[in-house]
């Protein structure tokens, strides 16, 4: 990632950017916008891809003004409430396309030192993030499982689409749909039908690009070819867990292109 999530940028399809900080402009109060994170490993993933960088992304079709200054309210189980500044760079008013939706990029406005405390906190007792693996054949499972484990300090939780899968509550779902088929697709609509799960980030893998394509626009979080780029898959990992479980705005990250 070359810059912060929420930093002025100019590629971002029909986004709109301008220079803030005009001091001939009005003070305005910040707005609060409450995230909440589902564990502890979520919170310390989103330090480390997004907020830690100096911004995000929050997803919205009715993005704030340019300029306008907010208060994130970050939050998660065992963590205390950290507030921390921000205004809004740029703008982005439609969907351009899967995986960049509309919405706007906030900026952290000067350290956040709360924030790092917090952090400092929650690693020095933090174990192993717990992940569901979903294949339908020993060699993806044993090579996913070991890629799983390069990017995270993880407990691999395998599954063989019968059903057993579907009564965790991981921190991650990650489910090769090229060699569980319909059953991995079941076992994600039994994921999403329980209140534990129903907010949980799936990953997708599926060598056709159809198949990617129709796992996004069914739910799943990010879909990635298959078999997955070891920096590729990295990345959705990562950008998986440090989504909160909710925002009024609905909040994603994005990472910039």
């Amino acid at each position: 990632m070359s810059e912060p999530e929420g930093s002025e940028r100019r590629d971002v399809g029909d986004s709109v950017t301008r220079p803030i900080g005009d001091p001939s402009a009005p003070a305005m109060p910040p707005v609060p916008i409450d995230l909440s994170y589902r564990s502890r490993g979520s919170f310390l993933a989103a330090y480390a891809t997004t907020l830690g960088k100096g911004g995000v992304f929050l997803e919205t079709t009715a993005p704030l003004d340019v300029g306008t200054p907010v208060t994130l309210r970050l939050k998660a189980p065992e963590v205390p409430e950290v507030d921390v500044d921000g205004v809004i760079t740029w703008t982005r008013p439609t969907a351009t396309g899967v995986g960049q939706p509309a919405g706007m990029g906030v900026a952290i406005a000067g350290p956040a030192e709360a924030l790092g405390h917090a952090v400092d906190e929650v690693a020095f007792g933090f174990g192993r993030m717990k992940v569901l693996l979903v294949a339908g054949e020993a060699a993806p499972r044993a090579i996913l499982s070991r890629y799983l484990r390069s990017i995270l300090r993880c407990e691999i939780v395998d599954s063989d689409t019968g059903g057993g899968g579907a009564a965790l509550v991981p921190d991650l779902a990650v489910i090769d749909l090229d060699s569980s088929g319909q059953q991995g697709l079941d076992l994600y609509s039994r994921l999403r039908g329980r209140p534990e799960t129903q907010s949980l980030p799936v990953l997708a893998l599926a060598h056709i690009e159809r198949d990617r394509t129709h796992a996004l626009r069914s739910g799943f979080d990010e879909a990635q070819p298959n078999p997955p780029v070891f920096a590729d898959l990295q990345g959705a990992v990562l950008r998986c867990l440090a989504r909160p479980v909710s925002c009024p705005l609905r909040v994603r990250f994005e990472e910039n292109r």
